[in-house]
């Protein structure tokens, strides 16, 4: 993973993700990820993916540990501008299901 950047509104974080988000990337990403996730008193946490090229199950196990985290905090997590390598990784682990996925911002 290249950079991350966020921004922060009245009632989210947006995480902007850029590059690959794999085993040897996803050390890094969790530790500052996880930090602005957990720090954060907004009630949604996302995480725009559209610059991310590439997943892996390193990147789909971080995914799954920040929903967990939030989750048990009462808050949410969205994924936001999947691209279509990165919506058909989570489909095929089966997690779907399980994230919130919201549309870019400007389509609000």
């Amino acid at each position: 993973m290249e950079s991350e950047g966020s921004r922060i509104r009245t009632d989210n974080t947006v995480v902007e993700l850029v590059g690959t988000l794999d085993w040897e990337t996803v050390p890094e990403a969790r530790k500052r990820i996880r930090k602005m996730a957990l720090g954060s008193m907004s009630r949604c946490f996302e995480i725009d993916l559209a610059q991310v090229s590439s997943l892996d199950t390193a990147g789909v196990a971080l995914l799954v540990e920040i929903l967990k985290d939030l989750s048990g905090s009462g808050r949410e997590l969205r994924l936001r501008n999947l691209n279509q390598p990165v919506k058909e990784i989570i489909q095929l682990a089966g997690l779907d299901p399980f994230f919130v996925v919201g549309k870019p911002e400007d389509e609000k």
